[in-house]
């Protein structure tokens, strides 16, 4: 019998416009914008027109006084465009977490609280007490159109105790998280009736690429408001004068490498990244000092023609300083080369210094002691550690996690003690499965790992997925709605959605729908127990591990012990 092929439409990019709709007088009176009145539609090229971008990629909100547009440290995949009205920039110290909808970074809870919470567990699988007061979400909180509002009380009292800059008609904010998914740098409180044209970071970036004004003009800004505080945030830079660091700040570019949907494309069954693509060679002129602003990347050597995995960069890591400084050290007729090549794993952004002002600005104005500490901190990590154990961490990109969890599974005696504790501690429902990929012994298990760059922050609707001043991301369940986002984004599967109980063990149910209310759940490193997580201390076999698989001594002690266990 001849088989015939099933023929649909295939999904395109904007079969799913971010706003309902726009009609031609929206789009003419958009086009008016400073931000958009100069950009050329003839540099968009027919499959990404501009008015395609515009009428699919941005959607226009109303926002009503008091309204909060969005939350310091929050992980934001957008740009904002005040169209009317204006937009107050809460300066730091910021708002309380209580009035953003975020669980508190409290202290852990002390002997008396954790006696107490022994006698007070609950006999019921995921009981919430204040389930039975009708209530799921703090009344701040409310939707209109589908999207989640957080509405400050008595906002100007509020504000008045704040210091704030005000962004009026015209105005971009929100730029950098849309350039670099990075966390929201301030809180953007709305003062008086206000529309916004907010712009998802996919047509932000197709603007900025195709359009060299409206990049220009997204880059000033950026160097405005962000480069001269981050760097001033890095160690070596803080010391710097105002006038070097606006040099250095001048001349500093932002560059992207690799795609953004990488993650998405494992959750579609990829068993690896895609192709790392390259951010420098080795080899390669040391034309600059690389620093990486989010993401993760790779650095790779050669070792009998073949390559080797020699350790791996997050936010904040820099490449090419040890370079530069040795040659200031011992200077020589040629230019600096890359001892080794950098790759991007997934996606990376980064800031390239140019090589001339690292030198000018920051070296040659160190004394001894200082440059020969800098040249020692920024030495690249040494390939001690199993290059197959290396390789199997940038397969699965694990290298994102902080507080990975691993098992030996020879020590590991199927005890089931880890997986109590952990339940024992949480509404009687464990926050991780003792299952995940292995490599020899060691089975990095599903259990958050509280990753350097969280995806499942982004796209939360009421911020109640966030992270803790010391890196946890935990979950405030009183404000998450159960909308599944962070599960869906979470490329390891750590994330899990449960239905709910009240304290006598009855299901919660929606009074509109009538179905259960769920939650999403995960682990959070038992933030309030003292003592700290609580499947590392039950283990009675000290087989479970708590660390980052980016700490080669952490990680070679780990291998070295595994070791040990099996010969003896």
């Amino acid at each position: 019998m001849e088989s015939a092929n099933t023929i649909i439409k295939g999904r395109r990019r904007w079969d799913e416009p971010f706003a309902e709709s726009w009609d031609d007088e929206q789009y003419s009176r958009m086009l008016e914008l400073p931000i958009f009145k100069a950009i050329d539609s003839s540099r968009f090229p027919a499959h990404l027109p501009l008015a395609g971008i515009i009428r699919n990629d941005t959607r226009l909100i109303r926002y009503e006084p008091g309204e909060i547009v969005a939350r310091e440290d929050d992980y934001g995949s957008s740009a904002f465009v005040v169209v009317s009205g204006e937009v107050s920039v809460v300066l730091p110290p910021g708002l309380p977490a209580s009035m953003l909808g975020r669980a508190e970074s409290n202290p852990p809870e002390g002997w008396i609280g954790a006696i107490k919470r022994i006698f007070n567990r609950s006999r019921y699988k995921e009981t919430r007490r204040y389930a039975g007061q009708g209530s799921h979400v703090k009344g701040s909180l409310y939707y209109q159109h589908g999207i989640a509002r957080v509405r400050l009380k008595n906002y100007q009292q509020v504000l008045s105790k704040c210091q704030f800059a005000a962004i009026g008609e015209g105005g971009l904010l929100g730029e950098v998280a849309a350039l670099t998914r990075s966390p929201r740098t301030a809180t953007l409180v709305v003062t008086q009736p206000t529309e916004l044209l907010e712009i998802r970071w996919q047509g932000f970036r197709e603007l900025r690429k195709f359009d060299d004004e409206f990049r220009k003009r997204v880059d000033d800004i950026y160097r405005e408001r962000n480069r001269i505080s981050y760097l001033r945030a890095l160690p070596w830079f803080a010391g710097l004068d105002d006038d070097a660091i606006q040099r250095i700040a001048d001349h500093t570019l932002l560059e992207s490498y690799g795609d953004w949907d990488w993650k998405a494309n494992r959750k579609n069954g990829a068993n690896t990244v895609p192709v790392e693509p390259m951010i420098v060679e080795q080899g390669d002129y040391v034309d600059g000092l690389l620093i990486l602003l989010n993401g993760s990347a790779r650095i790779v050597g050669t070792k009998h023609s073949g390559k080797q995995t020699i350790g791996f960069l997050r936010a904040g890591d820099v490449f090419g300083m040890n370079e530069i400084a040795n040659e200031l050290d011992r200077p020589g007729d040629d230019p600096p080369i890359h001892r080794y090549s950098l790759t991007a794993i997934g996606h990376a952004d980064v800031l390239r210094i140019p090589t001339t002002l690292v030198e000018q600005e920051l070296l040659s104005k160190m004394d001894l002691e200082r440059f020969v500490q800098l040249i020692t901190e920024c030495e690249y990590p040494l390939p001690r550690t199993d290059s197959g154990f290396q390789e199997f961490i940038e397969e699965h990109h694990f290298a994102n996690g902080r507080s990975t969890m691993v098992i030996d599974t020879n020590r590991c005696v199927r005890c089931d003690d880890c997986v109590t504790a952990c339940a024992r501690n949480h509404d009687n429902n464990p926050r991780f499965v003792r299952h995940g990929h292995q490599f020899a012994n060691l089975m990095i298990t599903n259990a958050c790992m509280h990753c350097v760059d969280p995806v499942c922050m982004v796209g939360c609707p009421t911020g109640a997925i966030s992270r803790r001043i010391d890196g946890e991301v935990v979950i405030n369940d009183e404000t998450c709605i159960g909308c599944s986002t962070c599960a869906n984004s979470c490329p390891y599967d750590n994330i899990r959605m449960v239905e709910i109980s009240d304290s006598r063990g009855n299901p919660v149910v929606d009074s509109q729908s009538g179905k259960a209310i769920i939650k999403a759940t995960k682990c959070d490193m038992c933030v309030d127990n003292l003592g700290g997580p609580a499947c590392e201390r039950a283990c009675p076999h000290d087989a479970l591990y708590r660390l980052d698989l980016t700490d080669s001594q952490s990680l070679n002690a780990l291998l070295q012990r595994a070791a040990r266990f099996e010969q003896e």
